[in-house]
């Protein structure tokens, strides 16, 4: 009886069969890489382009905030407090002690986007090994972690969030954890769906009869195959994050001043919303434009990664 082969990690077999053939000689056409088929959907989609560029356009000017800033963010002047857009050298006006808005816009985006991509990305990373345990080995593993994302994910959102913050302490570092605490079982959740639906696929079975060991699975199967799905949903999360960073900050669970953060900015403006409404609705918007930009650019990714929507892109 011959013996079955076993799998050497370190040598990385691969199941390969080839192209079919279409009419004799003719191979199928190539597929376009994901990268041409996203600059395809972007060219037939105005606003996803438009969104591309105003992500662009924020994260140059935040990365960039030292050199392009006019003004020192934290430099107070009463003489000019609450100048309304478009007064001499100040773009967008000051805000109650006299501080230049555009300047701590630039600034403050810089700790915006770093609390919403950062938080997102471990997130997604401890997400993904609990989704993987829980969706690949099953039984009693399954069933802990399961019950554990339940009762987290029964209360809402932010509101974990500012528990979560409450308890540490205001600060960066802290709204941080506060919401990379709430973002892991979304990501673990999702993972475990998705494995789920893959660890009886023919393609896995057939590994895991030929002797692959479950790393060997997991790495070559079971990831690669849920990459799309995690890169959509990380997109469209950073935008979540970004609201739930500046929520923490409106109630002073944030980052503390004088640091400039969009949403510390949007709740120094409500006192004076009335009389000067700029110093408010200016952060709020920018909050609303950027998160609206990722969640459009992360519909575009998903019509490119999911290939039930990429037959509709045109060659």
């Amino acid at each position: 009886m011959p013996e079955r082969p076993e799998f050497d990690d370190a040598a990385e077999p691969a199941f390969e069969a080839e192209v079919p053939v279409v009419g004799g000689d003719e191979a199928l056409p190539e597929r376009p890489g994901t990268l041409r088929q996203l600059w395809r959907r972007l060219s037939r989609d105005p606003f996803a382009a438009t969104a591309v560029v105003i992500l662009l356009i924020v994260v140059v000017a935040a990365l960039a905030a030292p050199w392009l800033a006019p003004h020192d963010p934290d430099n107070v002047d009463n003489a000019i407090r609450l100048s309304r857009p478009g007064t001499a050298g100040y773009l967008l006006g000051t805000d109650e002690i006299g501080r230049d808005i555009l300047s701590r816009l630039m600034w403050g985006g810089r700790i915006s986007l770093q609390v919403a991509i950062i938080p997102t990305l471990f997130a997604l990373c401890v997400g993904t090994i609990i989704g993987v345990a829980a969706g690949y080995f099953g039984g009693m593993v399954d069933h802990v972690i399961s019950r554990g994302i339940d009762v987290v994910m029964a209360f809402p959102y932010i509101l974990l969030a500012i528990a979560i913050a409450a308890a540490l302490g205001p600060g960066l570092l802290n709204s941080m954890l506060a919401i990379t605490a709430i973002a892991i079982p979304v990501f673990a959740r999702l993972v475990r769906a998705t494995v789920l639906s893959l660890r009886e696929a023919e393609f896995v079975q057939a590994a895991r009869s030929l002797g692959a060991s479950n790393w060997f699975i997991i790495r070559k199967h079971i990831l690669p195959n849920s990459i799309s799905v995690l890169i959509v949903y990380d997109t469209l999360q950073t935008g979540f994050m970004i609201i739930a960073s500046a929520g923490l900050s409106f109630l002073g669970l944030g980052v503390q001043p004088p640091t400039a953060d969009w949403g510390a900015m949007l709740a120094a403006g409500r006192t004076n919303i009335a009389a000067a409404p700029h110093v408010a609705t200016i952060p709020g918007l920018v909050i609303f434009v950027v998160t609206l930009a990722i969640n459009v650019v992360g519909e575009a990714l998903r019509d490119v990664l999911d290939p039930r929507q990429t037959k509709d892109i045109p060659a």
